[in-house]
């Protein structure tokens, strides 16, 4: 899609062109596609930008069959009349397997690798490219921002793949299984719960909802406005990455921090995984268990700032964040993530130009970041 020329330096541009593309799938055409165009923006922003490229999974695949194959051995254990014991440890074993893919350890996606890539940007503060004395940054700030959209897991489809819902729902078959085994049920009741978990390996169709291609594109848009918009401080360092396949592979943040191993004492990241039309939250909160997820720096400068650039900004808790937002966390940086909440249904006109498109949260998240910003360049 060519803009006209008159409108190249609208940030709203960015949320035209990324809806022009549409669903944008971890490793497609249409990833790379709006990476290009991303890479574009920044480099006409002023920053130093860079492509890195990473070999990703561009969904779950037959992931599901590892959850299922302990629940397969015990029914074949007790098909062959070998000890109960043997059966209930596999069983208690399959439950391990979920749980760590849940909540520490998540396993390899048995699907084909593709090609994706992260498009990394920053600008450089004052202090350190000054002819006379160049100092290091206080301060790095990294805002980090999904290039792909999510696959739905909606209705039916949040039964497949590795969300919470499926996972929940495998528990509860192992927790059939282990009663069924426990009370030595027919053969035939504990193949039901094994079944199930077969079904459940089934990889889905992919396909992303209106809702999260506008949420996806909204972050991005967000991320490209603040640093279009955001005066060269003096003394923060600030990194914009466009992560590729972030939604089904931790392939492309494990790169990321390969390649730029950033400081925890002096890096500060903040997330942007999903920003729409609905109430603007920082995510305090994650997990099952509800444990902190927010820097409490970072908490603390956006409950600050916000009233002051007139956002209003509540907070909320996520049982499942976006995957690159926990792999931070377990690595141990210093993070927030902003979201949104309850969106409505958005409006996204038919019309080649897009001209009638409205994105009310674009001046806001970009107020509110450039407020965070300048607030820790003054101190």
């Amino acid at each position: 899609m060519t803009l006209p020329r008159y409108r190249r330096h609208d940030p709203l541009d960015v949320m035209r062109y990324l809806l022009q593309i549409g669903q944008r799938l971890p490793t497609s055409v249409a990833e790379a596609q709006a990476a290009a165009y991303v890479d574009s923006r920044l480099r006409r922003a002023g920053l130093a930008v860079g492509a890195d490229t990473f070999a990703a999974t561009a969904h779950a695949g037959w992931t599901g069959l590892v959850y299922a194959l302990p629940a397969l051995l015990a029914v074949l254990v007790l098909l062959l009349d070998l000890p109960v014991l043997a059966a209930v440890l596999l069983v208690i074993y399959g439950s391990l397997l979920i749980v760590l893919d849940a909540f520490a350890l998540p396993l390899p996606s048995l699907a084909p690798r593709h090609d994706s890539q992260n498009i990394v940007a920053v600008q450089a503060c004052r202090d350190s490219v000054s002819d006379s004395a160049p100092q290091q940054p206080r301060w790095r700030v990294v805002l980090l921002a999904p290039l792909d959209t999510p696959p739905t897991t909606q209705g039916a489809a949040a039964l497949f793949g590795r969300q919470p819902v499926a996972h929940g729902m495998r528990l509860l078959c192992y927790a059939l299984l282990l009663g069924l085994v426990w009370a030595v049920a027919p053969l035939w009741m504990l193949a039901l719960p094994a079944l199930l978990l077969c079904i459940g390996a089934v990889p889905p169709a992919a396909q992303s909802s209106t809702s999260d291609v506008f949420g996806s594109s909204g972050a991005l848009a967000a991320g490209l406005a603040t640093v279009a918009q955001l005066p060269q401080p003096a003394s923060v360092e600030v990194w914009v990455v466009a992560l590729g396949a972030s939604t089904s592979d931790d392939a492309g943040i494990t790169d990321l921090l390969r390649r730029y191993p950033f400081d925890v004492s002096e890096t500060l990241l903040i997330c942007l995984p999903h920003i729409g039309e609905g109430d603007l939250v920082q995510l305090t909160q994650t997990g099952l268990l509800r444990q902190p997820a927010a820097d409490p720096l970072l908490r603390e400068l956006f409950s600050m700032i916000a009233p002051g650039v007139a956002v209003p900004l509540g907070t909320a808790a996520a049982a499942a964040p976006a995957r690159f937002v926990a792999l931070l966390h377990r690595r141990g940086y210093r993070v927030l993530a902003l979201h949104t909440r309850a969106d409505p249904e958005p409006y996204i006109p038919r019309d080649e130009a897009m001209l009638r498109l409205d994105f009310a949260n674009l001046d806001p998240v970009s107020r509110l970041l450039i407020g965070v910003i300048g607030y820790l360049d003054q101190q």
